[in-house]
């Protein structure tokens, strides 16, 4: 007799099976999304710390005291930042004019209230914001897709090589939270709090005002692409580029002129050119030195992020893992986020300097890049050389040394 088969007038009874893995709970979205959110954060910090703790190791010799161990995290923008703070704006020192003003006006406010340097108050604002962006990203990748998606995107996110930008004293985490949750009250049909939201991501980075494209593109979409349809609500839009032009009116005021932080980028050698002058200035700068010569290895860098990102936002849109039509909001405002990096080169020896981190900003990749990852060999394709090179290039910031 074959086991597990009934017997002439004995009942069938059916093979036992396994039980079902318990579905997440969907009931409290934004639970989840706290829950996962601080998860990856905690993880990620932790991270940071231990290289920051072994990171004298590469010399051979003592660290400094354990408790001015954060000092190594005051690189590069983290002391425009906290001179800003500090002093504001002024004439002596137009290269600060390039940044603008919402992250240290907190970081000044924020300051005040913290014991300790500026700089304790500059990594603690970063980090909250840091929290506040994967909190929301959770949430908005959950909606568009479902939540499994969405915990793949933040552990992608995290991932990225230049991701720990996003909790050094940089405004990359402020500005990735107040994009995110304007692009989300968009869906949302929240418009008023979009402009809002649009208003002061345009007063953290100049990228803001880009928002609008999202912004007019999504609310057309959403009402049927009818003028006839248009309601006061679309009039929110116009609150997107408030910041930019507020401190337009403060350089006017304090510098005698409403374009210093255009102007400033003179300063950092950073010039409009065609897109596609700063990859060919990238090709020579490798060219002409031995390939693992520093400066050669950091162009590479450079490059290889920058056609990678054109390269997965083009699977964007073509191809079997393309996002949904109705997310070309998101697409359209990344393209023209991308499209601004690679049309300002800087002069010098890094032509596309910062593009691994202005990365950080194109949230369709990370959204392709989560249900990419449903693929366990494509998860371990990335996150093991994603994280190892994030922890060199963590290493190399901690020695002072430009990464991006």
């Amino acid at each position: 007799m074959q086991v597990g088969a009934a017997t002439a007038g004995e009942p069938s009874v059916a093979a036992p099976t396994p039980a079902d893995p318990t579905p997440p709970d969907t009931s409290r979205p934004w639970r989840r999304a706290w829950q996962v959110g601080i998860t990856t954060w905690v993880a990620a910090v932790i991270t940071y710390v231990v290289v920051t703790a072994l990171s004298w190791m590469i010399d051979d010799k003592a660290g400094p005291p354990m408790q001015r161990l954060v000092e190594a995290w005051d690189r590069w923008d983290t002391g425009h930042y906290i001179r800003i703070a500090q002093f504001g704006y002024t004439p002596d020192r137009p290269d600060t004019h390039a940044f603008f003003p919402l992250f240290p006006m907190l970081l000044r406010g924020l300051d005040t209230i913290l014991p300790g340097p500026t700089l304790v108050a500059s990594l603690v604002l970063s980090n909250v914001a840091c929290v506040g962006a994967l909190v929301v990203l959770h949430r908005f990748a959950a909606r568009e897709f479902d939540p499994a998606t969405a915990d793949r995107a933040l552990l992608f996110l995290m991932a990225w090589p230049a991701a720990f930008f996003l909790s050094a004293g940089y405004n990359g985490s402020l500005f990735l939270l107040l994009s995110v949750a304007a692009l989300y009250c968009m869906r949302s049909g929240a418009w008023w709090a979009a402009g809002g939201l649009g208003a002061l991501a345009s007063a953290t980075r100049l990228t803001g005002v880009l928002l609008m494209l999202a912004f007019v593109f999504e609310y057309s979409r959403q009402h049927g692409w009818r003028l006839r349809a248009v309601r006061l609500d679309a009039v929110a839009v116009l609150l997107v580029p408030l910041g930019l032009a507020a401190f337009s009116i403060y350089c006017r005021v304090t510098l005698g002129d409403p374009l210093a932080f255009s102007h400033a980028q003179d300063e950092w050698g950073r010039r409009f050119a065609p897109p596609w002058v700063g990859p060919t200035e990238a090709v020579q700068a490798i060219s002409a030195q031995p390939i693992l010569a520093q400066s050669a290895v950091h162009n590479l860098l450079d490059l290889v992020v920058v056609l990678a990102t054109v390269g997965l936002l083009g699977l964007c849109v073509i191809g079997p893992w393309r996002l949904p039509g109705d997310q070309l909001f998101l697409m359209i405002y990344a393209a023209a986020t991308l499209l601004v990096v690679l049309t300002g080169p800087v002069g010098g020896l890094f032509p596309m300097m910062g593009a691994p981190r202005y990365a950080l900003e194109l949230i369709p990749i990370f959204l392709l890049l989560a249900r990419l990852g449903a693929s366990r060999q494509f998860e371990r394709l990335y996150l093991l050389p994603a994280v190892g090179l994030q922890v060199v290039l963590l290493l190399t910031f901690l020695n002072n040394v430009w990464v991006a």
